[in-house]
């Protein structure tokens, strides 16, 4: 069934169907959706034959590389053709330098307990990607370490770049240790598939935390994502218009996702353990994220001990949302509370802008309501922000069906502290409010889900 519902001057088509039915495959194809193959060998460091099983399953491998160094998947990546799948054997290898891929491959690893790669790379990501407009490129099977790579952002284990008219990239099945600092992906496009993959975060310190994240998501090149209206459902016609996560696993990886400039995120099915889903706002981002979509995931909050001499991992919040919209519903959200770190707001809102002296807006001061904040976003660019030139629309937050236990029905809206502003600057509370920011009730005329049914599928998804 359909079902629509009026979204200011937007409409949003939600469609529930089975989930069997609406999923789609995901494999890549060169050109015109032929994949080709050839038999007999090749250049020093890869073979090319069809008959040859691809790890894990899936396709045949059309080209497999001689071992797991970055010298002969390198030979082998180069040898391949658009739509076809690289092998890489099982191996412990260490990578001290970017393994790129400008084809529509699939580069496949013998399975998360067999291709184990170390970032050594002092400098840049691990694997550099960037769309194609001939197919999908396809990263699977992999287990990643932290070596002396990779460094703080903007290097990850893989990063995505965007192209005109590239397809989305597919990121499946892999394994990521990410230790106190690292970052797993970076991607730069509104579109792709981030799909059954493991992120494992190591907290510590005095306070028992770390920075690291599965996914830094910046679409910088989509500019025009402020500019028009949200692409909820079945409005992503094609499945290339968000970036779908779904059916990952995150633990201890206190910066789980994190949403930023122009992002228009499908967040969906996923398990995480003491992770966290965050959008910047214009406060430390030039626009900060648009929208996310939020659903059927399971957080849990565990208090195993951690860091010496008993503490838990020190959650701070589940949802944190600094800018733009979201979609929250069907979703466990349990209370985060504990001995150690006391009592936490599972689900928080603010505008840092109007405390922060940082950002295009710094210490906002021309009133209510602020570029691109909390609980807006676009259908026909009804409202200025003060003299800002930033045209924009109520978009408000709807929180709805969501159960575990925590603040999902009274989220917090917070302060940004210490105010670096004004000392007469205006509470967040001014500006996010409830009935007209964020609902905790069903958007109007949409059904809630029906248990074992499930939105429409991203084309692109295995």
């Amino acid at each position: 069934m359909r079902l629509r519902s009026t979204w200011g001057a937007a409409v949003l088509i939600l469609s529930m169907t089975s989930a069997i039915a609406c999923s789609k495959s995901s494999s890549a194809t060169g050109a015109g959706g032929a994949t080709t193959t050839t038999s007999g060998s090749t250049s020093s460091g890869a073979t090319s034959s069809a008959s040859t099983a691809g790890a894990g399953g899936g396709a045949p491998c059309d080209v497999q590389a001689a071992d797991s160094s970055l010298a002969a998947v390198t030979t082998a990546v180069a040898s391949a053709k658009d739509g076809q799948t690289v092998c890489v054997p099982p191996g412990t290898p260490s990578w001290n330098a970017p393994l790129v891929v400008t084809k529509a491959i699939t580069l496949r690893g013998a399975g998360i307990g067999q291709t184990i790669v170390t970032d050594d790379c002092a400098s840049g990501s691990l694997i550099q990607v960037t769309e194609q407009p001939s197919g999908s490129v396809r990263v699977e099977g992999f287990a990643f370490l932290v070596g002396a790579g990779p460094s703080s952002h903007p290097d990850f284990f893989i990063n995505v770049d965007y192209a005109v008219n590239g397809k989305p990239v597919v990121i499946k099945g892999n394994k990521f240790a990410l230790g106190s600092s690292a970052n797993a992906l970076g991607v730069g496009t509104n579109r792709g598939v981030i799909t059954s993959n493991l992120f494992t975060g190591t907290v510590g310190g005095a306070n028992c935390l770390n920075n690291s994240s599965t996914l830094r998501f910046r679409a910088a090149s989509s500019n025009a994502s402020w500019t028009t209206p949200p692409t909820y459902g079945t409005s992503d016609a094609n499945g290339d218009l968000n970036l779908y996560y779904e059916d990952n696993t995150a633990i201890d990886v206190l910066e789980g996702v994190d949403v930023t400039d122009n992002g228009r995120l499908v967040f969906r099915h996923n398990a995480f353990t003491n992770s966290a889903i965050i959008h910047h706002g214009t406060d430390t981002s030039p626009v900060g994220a648009r929208y996310s979509e939020i659903y059927n995931n399971t957080f849990t909050f565990d208090t195993t001990t951690k860091c010496p001499p008993n503490l838990p991992t020190n959650v701070n919040f589940l949802i944190y949302d600094r800018g733009g919209t979201m979609l929250i519903h069907d979703n466990v959200i349990p209370k985060v509370s504990s001995q150690a770190w006391g009592n936490k707001a599972e689900v928080t809102f603010t505008v840092e802008s109007i405390r922060r002296n940082q950002g295009p807006y710094a210490c906002w001061t021309q009133g209510y309501p602020a570029p691109h904040q909390v609980g807006w976003g676009y259908s026909t660019g009804g409202t200025q922000a003060g003299t800002s030139g930033v045209f924009q629309d109520l978009e408000p937050i709807y929180l709805w069906s969501n159960s575990g236990g925590g603040n999902y029905d009274a989220p917090a809206v917070a302060d940004y502290s210490p105010n670096e502003c004004l000392a007469g600057a205006p509470s967040a509370q001014t500006f996010v409010q409830p009935n007209r920011e964020y609902y905790t009730k069903t958007p109007q005329g949409v059904m809630q889900i029906i248990p074992g049914m499930r939105f429409v599928r991203a084309i692109f998804s295995a």
